[in-house]
Parts: C-alpha cells; structure tokens; sequence
C-alpha cells in the first residue's frame, strides 16, 4: 500500500510539472495552486516514507532543508528581478523532492535546461521581430526548473518501481 501511495504522489507531481512548465510557456504565470499541490503531494509522501518505510527523520529534515533554501534563494533571485515569484515557489516545491544529496545535479540541469530555454526564447522573439528584441525578452525558467524536477522525480519513480 505504502508502494502505491508514493508512486501516486510521484505520478502527481510529474503531472504538476508539466503543468507548471506549459502554463509558464504560454502565459509566463504559474499559479500559486501548482506550488501548494506539490507541497501537499511531498507531505503524503515524506509522511508514508517516515512511517511506513522507516525512512529516518533526518532524511526527511534535509528535504525540508533544500526546500527552504532553494525557497530563500528563488526569493533572492525574484527580488534582484532575475525569475518570476511563480518559479521561486516552483523551484522550492520540487526542491523537497530533490533532497540535499541531489541539490547540486539538480541546480546544474536548471542552469543548463534554463541556459537552453533563454537561447529558444531569444530565437523566438527575434523571428517574431518583437519590440522585446532591444530589452530582454521574458524567460520562462519554469520550463527548465520543471526539467530538472522530473529528472529526480523520474529517479524516484524508478527506483519504487
């Protein structure tokens, strides 16, 4: 039972993900329903694994752990205008699912997959001919900070399978 209560919280998330990356895509809004759900989903989650799966509370405190500073430091990008406060709460949520181990892969897939995006919106705005083209055209990083969250998300499902 515990088995399918993760693998549900799992499948939610990615689900969640997607949605968040298309809703930042299409309208460069993510709705603040998306972070909660998330956040509701890891709490089943961490609670199954802590009781069913005796997984130790420090583990668990650690996830909490990378979820407040990946929520500090998205804050900090958001007040230096650099991301949206859609993709802070985005990268915070998934940022429990990704524990402390995993900060590090998960931040450079970020980088990288937002390096990726931030090329594909320039090409876009430049081909569209848009007036954004002289300032800087607004990037959707919740795409990329979606892809890193279903790279560890993936990982997990993996490794309940």
């Amino acid at each position: 039972m515990a088995q399918l209560v993760l693998i549900l919280c799992l499948i939610a998330v990615i689900g969640l993900a997607i949605l968040a990356a298309i809703s930042d895509l299409r309208h460069r809004i993510i709705a603040n329903k998306i972070p909660i759900a998330i956040c509701i989903a890891y709490t089943i989650y961490a609670l199954t694994r802590y009781f069913a799966l005796d997984v130790p509370f420090a583990e668990i405190g650690l996830e909490l752990i990378s979820g407040v500073v990946m929520l500090v430091a998205g804050f900090a990008l958001f007040a230096a205008n650099i991301m949206g406060g859609g993709d802070a709460k985005l990268l915070a949520a998934l940022a429990l699912f990704v524990g402390i181990h995993n900060i590090a892969a998960f931040l450079m897939l970020v980088a990288v997959s937002g390096g990726i995006v931030a090329i594909g919106t320039w090409l876009y705005a430049r081909r569209q001919k848009n007036d954004e083209i002289g300032s800087s055209p607004e990037v959707p990083y919740g795409i990329a900070i979606s892809v890193g969250g279903l790279w560890i998300l993936g990982h997990h499902l993996s490794s309940v399978l």
